[in-house]
């Protein structure tokens, strides 16, 4: 019986948000959820490889590239993220350029 209803329980869960919208997140929380443990808080923690985000020059174009496509050690989150959510990520990666240029001055 206690079997019965833990698997009555997972299936509610698990179509309980079967038809619901996809919400497309901002991009501090992409870049909390998917770059973070590489690039750091700042941008410049530099895990296995990872660029220093805060010095990059790349256009917005390359930027969405390479998160979509992934390069080098970097996967590809193409299929993670939507075209919205890209454009989040991108936009927040150069917010963390513009907080460096503030602290210098």
């Amino acid at each position: 019986m206690k079997k019965i209803a833990i698997l009555s329980a997972l299936i509610v869960l698990g179509f309980s948000s079967y038809g619901q919208e996809h919400v497309d997140r901002d991009g501090a929380t992409v870049y909390t959820q998917t770059c973070l443990m590489c690039h750091g808080p700042l941008g410049d923690k530099g895990l296995a490889g990872a660029k220093n985000l805060i010095i990059s020059t790349m256009s917005d174009s390359s930027t969405t590239a390479i998160v979509r496509d992934g390069k080098g050690a970097m996967m590809a989150y193409g299929t993670m993220l939507s075209e919205v959510e890209l454009e989040n990520i991108v936009v927040y990666i150069k917010t963390l350029r513009t907080k460096e240029e503030e602290e210098s001055h």
